[in-house]
């Protein structure tokens, strides 16, 4: 392919249809890494979070000097995780609500000193509030091929990260693993194309919500 985002039609086929993110989520995916070709196939439109509109999201958090570690943002993690567990799940059309856990949501951050402290800080709270249990967390190699309802994104650090930590296919896959909505946290300094303004919902530097089975 070089450097073409789609396979060129003489050389193979390019797959423009998903099962598993929400027409919502895959709207920027598409429009970041394959030109805007790839659509959500209908059913994914029944993959809900109540009271929460699925889609890529934004929320800044202010902080300096930051550089493979933030608390900042691991207390906006923290904070998102404990809001969304209190909402219900749609997986799909042919399933009943249920309540979103821990096991639904996925944290991503570019350095494994960040993924650490954010294990930390997510198994201390789980203890007060159990529902977060089973929150995965780790870099984005970690989770290839995987999927949740719900994915943050914490960029960590103060200024925008270089290529080589956080390139811009590695955060397309990461939104691309949540079927419904995805919340992303960065500083107000850096910026970030793909993701909209936070919602009345909560959302971290960057985080996305729902998603299903490929």
């Amino acid at each position: 392919m070089g450097a073409d985002p789609v396979i060129d039609p003489q050389r193979g086929y390019f797959l423009d249809q998903t099962r598993r993110m929400h027409p919502a989520v895959c709207r920027t995916v598409s429009e970041l890494s394959y030109q805007g070709r790839l659509h959500a196939h209908p059913t994914t439109t029944h993959r809900t979070l109540d009271g929460l509109t699925p889609g890529v999201y934004a929320r800044p958090v202010t902080h300096t000097g930051r550089t493979t570690h933030s608390p900042e943002e691991v207390d906006a993690v923290v904070a998102i995780a404990t809001t969304l567990v209190g909402h219900r799940l749609t997986p799909g059309p042919d399933h009943d609500p249920r309540p979103l856990t821990g096991a639904d949501i996925l944290v991503v951050a570019p350095y494994n000193l960040q993924v650490r402290a954010l294990r930390r800080a997510l198994a201390d709270a789980a203890r007060t509030t159990p529902a977060l249990d089973g929150i995965r967390v780790g870099t984005v190699d970690r989770f290839q091929g995987q999927e949740a309802a719900a994915v943050i994104c914490s960029m960590t650090t103060s200024t925008p990260p270089t290529p080589a930590a956080a390139p811009p296919s590695s955060w397309t896959a990461t939104a691309s693993t949540s079927p419904c909505r995805a919340p992303n946290s960065w500083p107000p300094s850096s910026t970030h194309p793909t993701c909209s303004p936070p919602p009345p919902a909560p959302s971290a530097n960057c985080a996305s919500w729902p998603g299903s089975p490929a």
